[in-house]
């Protein structure tokens, strides 16, 4: 659930965003001046002068968001194929509905809407909505609320569940620690193939041995928190909220 305050400086930041891609002089918005384009040098180079933006925020963002190029340019709908997106399990159903509403050939999916903590979001006539507020955005009945989603996932919460007690919450690894060896444990994680979710998916086990036999006085251990998508919080949110889901893993 995203709180009030998050709310309002999402919008804030969106308008913001909104009103700068259409300053004094550009009569459209950046993205649709890049679709109209060809990807020459050329021509990138003559609108980031023109709208005052580097040649790699126009090259980034040309080739990061589905809907500038392709076949799934100029679309009235998209619905977002992120990870966040899909887990929450309705975006088959979104698809269908919206399909079944707008037609087929004016419904396209794209990578990421930069709405991870909802779960369930697409764009709408160049809006973004949460799944929630479909009925609103096809009646066009929208509001500053209904661009602003919050998280309506279907599946069980695992990472959000509440640490109510920290000692019971740590329990099975105390546990662990104290009837396993070090490298019974390591084996036992290498064996389970448990990997990372960064996007390598390198296996923990060999990480943390590496960690264990390496010499020295002091180890620490980074938690590499960064938000890869534009206008994502979501690793902000559970850091500071659930900070315990984040190091129990």
């Amino acid at each position: 659930m995203v709180s009030g305050v998050c709310r309002q400086r999402i919008f804030q930041m969106s308008r913001n965003v909104t009103m700068l891609s259409k300053r004094l002089g550009i009569k459209s918005g950046l993205f649709e001046q890049q679709k109209q384009l060809d990807a020459s040098p050329t021509a990138q180079a003559q609108l980031a002068e023109k709208s005052l933006t580097g040649t790699s925020v126009l090259e980034s963002s040309r080739t990061f968001y589905d809907f500038m190029t392709g076949d799934s340019a100029d679309k009235r709908a998209y619905v977002c194929n992120g990870t966040a997106c899909e887990c929450a399990g309705q975006q088959a159903d979104l698809k269908a509905r919206l399909q079944s509403e707008l037609g087929a050939a004016e419904v396209a999916e794209m990578t990421c809407l930069g709405h991870c903590y909802a779960g369930g979001a697409f764009m709408l006539d160049g809006q973004t909505y949460d799944i929630e507020d479909l009925d609103d955005a096809l009646s066009e009945t929208q509001s500053e609320q209904a661009l602003i989603p919050e998280g309506h996932a279907t599946t069980p919460s695992i990472l959000l569940n509440p640490c109510s007690d920290i000692n019971s919450w740590y329990a099975p690894v105390l546990d662990a620690i104290s009837n396993q060896s070090t490298n019974d444990l390591l084996d036992e994680l290498i064996a389970a193939n448990l990997r990372g979710r960064g996007g390598a998916g390198f296996p923990a086990g060999i990480k943390w041995r590496g960690c264990r036999d390496y010499d020295a006085d002091e180890k620490y251990i980074v938690c590499n928190a960064d938000e890869g998508d534009p206008g994502a919080f979501s690793d902000r949110y559970l850091l500071e909220r659930h900070p315990h889901s984040v190091i129990y893993g």
